[in-house]
């Protein structure tokens, strides 16, 4: 865990210590209360960032949602479609960015895994 990852840790745990869960009455509006839901907010971003199994940084790369402002990610995309369009999405999104020098290869696997979808359906690629 990250240096301040852990300080944002200890900050949030200080003020549920005192009291200011947004629970009890005396936290509606209150300043301290407004800190913790900045701090808890500013936590779960930092842990999604650091998750690199749930949320890997080169598939949470992408657009942001005009409507609620987060990252859209990869997989929020790519689940929606069988396994051979899906990788060529994934491919497409992420090339260059997990590893710059590799992006002419990434986009070289999105038109093999788009090749094996017109395979899938019947059809070769010169006759396309």
């Amino acid at each position: 865990m990250s240096r301040e990852l852990s300080d944002v840790q200890a900050k949030l745990m200080e003020l549920q210590a005192e009291g200011h869960s947004g629970d009890e009455p005396h936290c509606v509006g209150c300043e301290r209360y407004n800190e913790l839901s900045r701090i808890e907010r500013e936590l779960i971003a930092k842990q999604l960032d650091s998750d690199p199994v749930a949320h890997p940084s080169h598939y949470t790369s992408g657009p942001v949602c005009p409507h609620c402002g987060k990252t859209i990610e990869c997989i929020t995309i790519t689940q929606q479609f069988n396994f051979n369009r899906g990788n060529a999405i994934k491919y497409i999104w992420r090339a260059g960015v997990k590893d710059p020098a590799k992006e002419a290869e990434d986009l070289r696997k999105a038109i093999q895994y788009l090749e094996f979808e017109i395979a899938r359906l019947g059809f070769r690629s010169d006759q396309a």
